[in-house]
């Protein structure tokens, strides 16, 4: 690209020249030395939703644009299409050249997945702006099916943005479903930013490795969030992998009913497949990988735990919140998990119809852990599950440590039902749990 001719009296003003540079620049994929592009032309495709009025949409003639218009019955078809002109070789591996589909418009009724492919960004308008709503027919309890799912499991850098995911309800599958198998390289570096997920009876999200030798690592989740969800809003089997500000509100409610039939199509994870039980598959997060980092996440009224941790190691968790979840708020039979200045309130609601019988734990450790900071409390608020005056506490104990499990670090609990500790840890104080110190501060048990 040619150097920009400098501005003077009466000739183009800077931001023209400067809006033409960068686009000259933005729509190459790659360039080599001495300002050769070695690389074909990164894409842009528009689409536009039935709803977008006509007289604003650009032309199909603008440069380096193709434009689809959506009839509003099966816009997969449009949306693929686009897809598959920005990149048309990435179907597998990191592709050769890449670019954006941008969907602009309300809803976007689906009749079949949307395929993202290599080095290519699916973006809406809007978390709240921009909604896909799958419309067909899947198995119930079977997770294996997304509006928003991977062309192959072989397939990296491939990005979603912008958007919510509307099931109403009907929708049997999950919101979005990434299953990464073997490949040339080592991660797949998939990227989610900015997405709502509501109404699926399936998985919210669902990041799964299909093989033994996955490479389902280096996933970046960031600003998720998921309401509604028939099964886990958030479920996870990566490795090295960062998700920062997962919101799962209100997930499980269909995991009691279609248990076994999840447990007998739960066969998309290689040797990462395990049957489950209702609490686990009901919770707001799930995570079964090892070596991953979340961030200010938060679980609420999930049907069954707040975040489980199972299978996996050396997992962190930083300003967590698992808040008012039918059972234990951290639950984790994983070893070495670290807890950071996370909180646990008000977990193990447990109605039966409109009877209380709470069982759950602020955290409950089945595997070595590290907490700092960290806090276990109910808030006793009026008006909640239960009978009497004072209401009965919900969560049994702040933490529930098992046997043998080595625990080390600091909790301070209050307003728990039964005591701030359960399992095989003494009554107070400075205590031991398998040889390492845990020091708890309860200042308020019922």
């Amino acid at each position: 690209m040619a150097r920009p001719t400098l501005p003077t009296t009466g000739a183009t003003s800077w931001d023209t020249i400067l809006n033409n540079a960068i686009n000259a620049v933005s729509d190459q994929a790659d360039i080599g030395a001495a300002g050769i592009f070695t690389k074909a032309r990164a894409t842009r495709a528009l689409v536009f939703a039935v709803d977008f009025p006509a007289a604003l949409r650009p032309s199909a003639t603008d440069t380096g644009t193709s434009v689809w218009v959506c009839d509003g019955t099966a816009d997969d078809v449009e949306i693929n299409a686009a897809i598959a002109t920005v990149s048309a070789s990435n179907t597998t591996g990191r592709g050769t050249n890449g670019g954006t589909v941008q969907l602009a418009g309300r809803a976007f009724p689906l009749a079949a997945p949307v395929k993202v492919r290599a080095q290519t960004q699916l973006r809406g308008e809007g978390m709240h702006q921009t909604f896909l709503k799958p419309t067909w027919s899947s198995t119930a309890g079977d997770p294996k099916v997304g509006a928003i799912e991977l062309d192959s499991t072989t397939l990296q850098h491939a990005a979603v943005s912008d958007l919510g995911i509307d099931g109403n309800w009907t929708f049997e599958g999950s919101g979005i479903y990434f299953a990464v198998g073997d490949s040339s390289a080592w991660d797949s570096e998939l990227r989610i930013s900015n997405i709502y997920v509501m109404g699926v009876r399936g998985q919210g999200v669902r990041l799964v490795a299909v093989s033994p030798n996955y490479k389902l690592r280096g996933l970046s989740v960031d600003n998720l969030y998921c309401r509604d969800t028939g099964l886990n809003g958030l479920y996870t089997t990566s490795v090295d992998s960062h998700y920062y500000r997962v919101d799962v509100g209100s997930s499980g409610s269909y995991a009691a009913a279609n248990l076994a039939a999840y447990n007998s199509l739960n066969n998309d994870t290689g040797t990462s497949a395990r049957t489950t039980d209702t609490a686990s598959l009901a919770a707001g997060i799930y995570s079964a990988g090892a070596n991953n980092k979340f961030v200010t996440c938060k679980a609420w009224y999930s049907d069954g735990y707040g975040f489980a941790i199972r299978h996996g190691s050396r997992n962190q968790f930083v300003g967590c919140e698992s808040q008012d979840n039918f059972n234990d708020g951290f639950y984790s039979s994983s070893s070495a998990t670290m807890y950071t200045g996370c909180m646990a309130d008000s977990n193990g609601y447990g109605w039966t119809g409109s009877a209380y019988n709470g069982s759950g734990s602020g955290f409950r450790i089945g595997g070595s852990a590290t907490l700092s900071a960290c806090m276990a409390f109910d808030k006793l608020e009026s008006g909640r599950a239960g009978t009497g005056s004072p209401r009965p506490a919900q969560q049994i104990y702040g933490i529930n440590i098992a046997a043998a499990v080595n625990v080390m670090g600091d909790l301070m609990t209050s307003q728990n039902a039964t005591a701030s500790y359960g399992g095989s840890t003494p009554a107070n104080g400075a205590i031991n749990s398998g040889g390492n110190a845990l020091r708890v501060l309860d200042t308020a048990t019922p």
